[in-house]
């Protein structure tokens, strides 16, 4: 579609992968493309984090997934 969302979770303690998931969810059923990463989904839609690696090494790998022409960057303070 016209739009992508792109979120990289940097091994979130919180809701965070289950937050994410339910609004990739949402998005792609109004047709918004969702990517997620930072973590492997498991069979049970369980998110196995990784080591954290920091603001920007989360944003360099959120630009590595994204297809768009444009990019746009929303952090935690800006919400």
């Amino acid at each position: 579609g016209p739009l992508e969302v792109s979120v990289y979770n940097d091994c979130s303690t919180d809701r965070s992968p289950e937050i994410i998931r339910q609004w990739a969810e949402r998005l792609r059923a109004n047709g918004i493309s969702a990517v997620y990463s930072g973590g492997v989904l498991s069979e049970s839609s369980d998110v196995v984090p990784k080591s954290p690696g920091g603001c920007g090494f989360a944003k360099n790998r959120a630009v590595e997934q994204c297809s768009g022409a444009f990019l746009c960057f929303f952090d935690a303070d800006d919400m």
